[in-house]
């Protein structure tokens, strides 16, 4: 049987054949030219790809518009799709004014150095009394993060051990230095799945056709989405107030991961006038603390969530004709009529 060769760089793989890209085993949804464009920076891994090669290997000689603008869109969809920020990257570096390197990758895992090696396949192992059936690597990551989760929002990370962990998850303890550096790199990747996952949800919410009706609906889903892992915030803000290396590390990438997805569906209302490009970046930071005050820090301190919710999108209603009048107003302007 013949198996798809699999490029696996932390807890993603990508496919070098189709370009589907996963995350612990999910789909990640990823357009197909973002898709070549990750695959070029992988496959040169630590080395930089300049943005001239890049359109070469991936255009050819196609005649672009605005080629900056086109290829900086594109790496933020890369960016988002693993959870990553040019800020602190996990994956994929800039070289201001050059390009791009992939650091993703360990050089026990670099693939091209070696020719790319097959994901390997289930297999049985014979036990007494039978057989059972052994883990492949990506089935350990999910299981170590599964338990991690759990464990750490029950017991409290610093009173969770690596050992209880891997014996939840029926792994070796040493896998969770393997693959993850340490139990502080295991919470991390409970964090990246966290944000996977908002993506991935997000994803699949349809745009509304009014940019009033779209930032509602993003409060709502937001709010819902935090209250779904309040147990997961909590352990990351007990960890966040006792290490502020830790602390740095969560605020350089969860509020910069959800604001990036917001700004990526809010830009679909500044080519109708809907919205002003200088306006997205506040619009998107506005409704991430919003969410985060409503929708998780409030109810935490015993609050009604409900009422709170509540709350919430009566500002949002607000925010939306602050904004929506704000586009009618410079109507009027261009046409030289005056709003009261």
């Amino acid at each position: 049987m013949l198996h798809k060769s699999i490029v696996r760089f932390g807890p993603f793989t990508i496919d070098t054949a189709s370009g589907e890209l996963q995350h612990l085993s999910t789909p990640v949804k990823l357009q197909p030219t973002p898709s070549k464009i990750l695959l070029l920076l992988v496959s040169q891994s630590g080395h930089l790809v300049t943005r001239s090669e890049i359109r070469t290997a991936i255009w050819g000689q196609q005649r672009l518009g605005d080629f900056d603008l086109i290829l900086n869109t594109y790496i933020r969809k890369i960016r988002a799709a693993l959870a990553d920020t040019s800020k602190t990257p996990l994956f994929i570096e800039t070289v201001p004014k050059r390009g791009y390197r992939f650091i993703g990758l360990r050089a026990d895992d670099h693939p091209f150095a070696r020719g790319i090696h097959p994901q390997p396949p289930d297999s049985e192992v014979t036990v007494r009394g039978g057989t059972r059936r052994q883990r492949n690597r990506a089935e350990s990551e999910r299981a170590l993060i599964d338990y991690a989760e759990k464990l750490f929002a029950s017991c409290g990370f610093a009173e969770t051990t690596t050992a209880q962990v891997a014996a939840a998850a029926g792994c070796a303890e040493g896998l969770i230095h393997k693959y993850f550096g340490g139990k502080q790199g295991l919470l991390l990747a409970v964090i990246r799945r966290e944000v996977s996952r908002e993506v991935i949800d997000l994803s699949k919410q349809p745009l509304q056709a009014a940019l009033h009706d779209e930032i509602i609906k993003l409060m709502s889903f937001e709010i819902d989405h935090i209250a779904q892992r309040s147990e997961a915030v909590k352990v990351l803000l007990r960890q966040a107030l006792v290490d502020s290396r830790f602390a740095q590390q969560m605020l350089d990438r969860v509020p910069y991961y959800r604001a990036a997805r917001i700004e990526h569906r809010l830009r679909n209302y500044v080519s109708d006038g809907q919205l002003l490009g200088e306006q997205i970046s506040v619009l998107s930071d506005a409704i991430v603390a919003l969410t985060f005050m409503f929708g998780f820090l409030r109810p935490a301190f015993g609050e009604n969530r409900d009422a709170q919710k509540r709350v919430a999108l009566n500002i949002a209603r607000m925010l939306a004709s602050g904004v929506c009048r704000q586009f009618v107003r410079n109507q009027n302007e261009n046409c030289g009529l005056a709003l009261p």
